[in-house]
C-alpha cells in the first residue's frame, strides 16, 4: 500500500501473534507499506475482491487516515512451502536458490539462502571452468549448502508453528516467552545463537585445527576491550594472527584481517566514545 500520509504505527515490523488471523506488517519505504495475513481461503478472496473488506483489516494500522490517501497497490494470495531438493547436482546442471529449497517467511531468510548459495558457488565454477580444480570441487556445494540451508527451513517452521499455533498449550507456551522476551534479551541471544549452524561436511571443511595455521575459517576474531591509546576516529584496524602482540613489529608476517569499524562503543573509566563498525 502507499500512503502518503503517515500511518499512526510504529515503523518497526509487528508480528501479531493471533492464532485465528495472524499478521505481518512492515514499512518497506518513506510513503510505503507491507501486510501479510494468514486467512481462510473464503475471507482471502473476499479481502482480495472487495476493496472495503481489505481496509477494514489494515484498520488497526491505518486509524484515522481518509481512505482517500489509501492507495492499494498490489495484493496476491499465497501458500509458502517447506521443501529442500534430494539432489543439487546432476552433471552439468545444478540448483541454487529456490530451485534448490522454499522456505517460509518467519526468520526472514529465503532470499539471503539463495545468496549463500551463489556465493558458495560461482568461485567453485570459476575455478573448474579455468581449469585450476578438478569438478569434484562442485560436489562441495551440495555438501556445504544442503545442510544449512535445510536447518533455516526447519528453523522458520518451527518460529511459525510457535508464533501461530492455535494449540493451547502452545499459545500458553508464546505467551510466557513474550512476556520474558520484553524483560531480558534471552529470547532474541537464543534465536540468534542457532539460525546459522556451521558448516558440517565436505571435502573443503577442516574438522580439526592445524597446528601453526591459525584460527580456522568461521571462527570469530578473540575480542578485547578498547582503551583510549586504542580507541578513536573510524579507521582501519588489523587483527593479527597472535592474540597479544606487544608491537606490530614483534608479529611475523602472517595471515591477517582488516576491516574499519562502524557503531562500535568502547569506553573505559575516564573515556567513552561512539565510532563507526560493521
Amino acid at each position: 500500500m502507499r500512503c502518503r500520509v503517515e500511518l499512526p504505527a510504529w515503523d518497526g515490523v509487528h508480528q501479531v501473534c493471533d492464532p485465528v488471523a495472524p499478521a505481518t506488517y512492515m514499512r518497506i519505504g518513506q510513503d510505503r507499506y507491507r501486510w501479510e495475513f494468514r486467512l481462510p481461503e473464503e475471507l482471502a478472496d473476499g479481502a482480495l475482491a472487495d476493496r472495503s473488506r481489505l481496509l477494514a483489516l489494515l484498520a488497526p494500522w491505518t486509524g484515522d487516515v481518509p481512505q482517500e490517501h489509501l492507495e492499494v497497490v498490489r495484493t496476491a494470495a499465497y501458500v509458502f512451502r517447506a521443501q529442500v531438493t534430494d539432489r543439487w547436482r546432476r552433471d552439468r546442471v545444478l540448483l541454487l536458490g529456490d530451485a534448490a529449497h522454499l522456505t517460509p517467511p518467519f526468520i526472514g531468510q529465503g532470499l539471503g539462502a539463495g545468496l549463500r548459495d551463489a556465493h558458495n558457488l560461482v568461485w567453485k565454477l570459476a575455478r573448474v571452468l579455468r581449469g585450476s580444480s578438478s569438478e569434484e570441487l562442485l560436489d562441495s556445494y551440495e555438501a556445504e549448502r544442503r545442510p544449512h540451508a535445510t536447518h533455516l527451513v526447519r528453523t522458520a517452521v518451527l518460529i511459525g508453528r510457535a508464533m501461530t499455533s492455535p494449540h493451547p498449550g502452545t499459545a500458553l507456551a508464546r505467551k510466557a516467552a513474550l512476556a520474558v522476551g520484553q524483560r531480558t534479551e534471552a529470547l532474541s541471544r537464543a534465536g540468534l545463537a542457532g539460525l546459522s549452524p556451521p558448516l558440517s561436511g565436505g571435502g573443503l571443511v577442516r574438522r580439526a585445527a592445524v597446528p601453526g595455521r591459525g584460527p580456522r575459517p568461521g571462527t570469530c576474531a578473540p575480542s578485547r576491550r578498547c582503551t583510549p591509546r586504542t580507541a578513536g576516529p573510524p579507521s582501519w584496524t588489523i587483527c593479527w594472527a597472535r592474540s597479544s602482540p606487544s608491537s606490530p613489529a614483534a608479529v611475523s608476517p602472517r595471515p591477517c584481517v582488516a576491516w574499519r569499524p562502524r557503531w562500535t562503543r568502547a569506553w573505559s573509566r575516564s573515556y567513552r566514545s561512539r565510532t563507526p563498525s560493521t
